[in-house]
């Protein structure tokens, strides 16, 4: 049976494949996180698609707020450690860690996006008084805002952080 052939990238492929910039490939060769597959006679260095791999894996932590320094971390407990039990185990923590930051964000997002569309949908309602006066004396003044019907009305953080002093 032959041979696959596998396909190699030169540092600016690499970068242009993984959209990172060269100078980040080589600050995560500098950390450990990254090693080139091999070296041509003429000294360049050659990655393959398992290098990609590695910094989609990099790119997908510094999303969950891993720095390179936890990251290298990590990548040095897993290669280190002798037993896989203890690796997986170490492994684990840490991503049990992060995805319950990944929830607690989400509910916060979640808030954010409530808040959000509650100030749009007042401000929707807010048809313009026609005053010629700042919106900061016009809003407490207009008789839309001040009405009945919206009186009543909860106004969003968005909005009262607004016509706050």
């Amino acid at each position: 049976m032959a041979e696959e052939k596998r396909t190699l990238y030169r540092i600016g492929e690499l970068a242009a494949r993984t959209d990172k910039t060269v100078r980040a490939l080589h600050l995560y060769e500098e950390l450990g996180l990254l090693t080139p597959v091999e070296r041509t006679k003429s000294g360049y260095r050659m990655y393959d698609n398992g290098n990609v791999e590695r910094i989609q894996y990099i790119s997908q932590l510094q999303h969950l707020d891993l720095t390179l320094g936890d990251i290298a971390e990590l990548l040095t407990d897993w290669t280190s450690e002798r037993h896989s039990e203890s690796a997986m185990a170490k492994l684990r923590a840490v991503y049990v860690t992060r995805l319950e930051a990944v929830k607690q964000k989400r509910l916060e997002l979640e808030a954010l996006e409530r808040e959000l569309t509650e100030s749009v949908s007042f401000l929707d309602g807010c048809t313009g008084c026609g005053q010629q006066v700042a919106a900061t004396d016009a809003c407490s003044t207009c008789s839309t805002c001040v009405d009945a019907q919206r009186a009543h009305e909860t106004k969003p953080t968005l909005i009262t952080g607004l016509l706050a002093h």
